[in-house]
């Protein structure tokens, strides 16, 4: 996501094989737990560069070809971060606050073009990357309480609104976004 050319390669590669692009799908991301008054430009940086930046990157990338088949979709993954704070974790949550920004600013711009923009916003989904933070710690404890659902989220929970959002039943959607989340977003006090 930090090299353009690498994205622009893609793109031709993508071209090449099936001759045309319907569905971008940009879910690249990189955190770092740092406490927020030690965190290095550099660190800051990077994390903009591949969350937002990369992202943008794609978006400008995969123009042309969406435009050309006048029914492009665009799927960002945004956070819940985009939306609350988690500890130690700002430059990830301003960047995932961009990533809507950026993707209500393409929906609006785009879509006289035919391309759809929107975001799906993960709840907690574990990972190989994160599994070892969720289960059995304090903070997977924490999250768990603020999902009304109780659990953590499936991966074919996401595809379903990922599914939905490259359809023609998602047509006149577009610079919105979808939580799948348990709920947590919508919770208040959870007993």
């Amino acid at each position: 996501m930090s090299k353009r050319s690498s994205i622009d390669e893609l793109r031709e590669e993508v071209l090449k094989r099936f001759d045309r692009v319907d569905i971008l799908v940009n879910a690249a991301g990189r955190t770092v737990r740092t406490p927020t008054h030690e965190v290095e430009e550099a660190e800051w940086n990077g994390i903009f560069d591949t969350n937002l930046t990369g992202m943008l990157r794609a978006c400008q990338s995969f123009y042309e070809p969406l435009k050309q088949g006048s029914r492009g979709r665009i799927i960002n993954i945004a956070s819940l971060s985009s939306f609350v704070a988690f500890h130690e974790v700002a430059a990830y949550g301003a960047s995932k606050a961009g990533v809507l920004a950026l993707t209500k600013s393409l929906g609006e711009e785009w879509a006289r073009f035919g391309i759809n923009v929107n975001a799906i916003v993960p709840g907690v989904f574990p990972t190989e990357l994160n599994s070892e933070l969720l289960n059995g710690t304090e903070r997977g404890r924490e999250l768990l309480m603020r999902t009304p659902m109780r659990r953590f989220g499936r991966p074919e929970e996401l595809l379903g609104a990922a599914v939905f959002l490259a359809s023609d039943a998602a047509s006149f959607i577009t610079g919105q976004s979808i939580a799948v989340d348990g709920g947590f977003l919508a919770s208040g006090v959870n007993s």
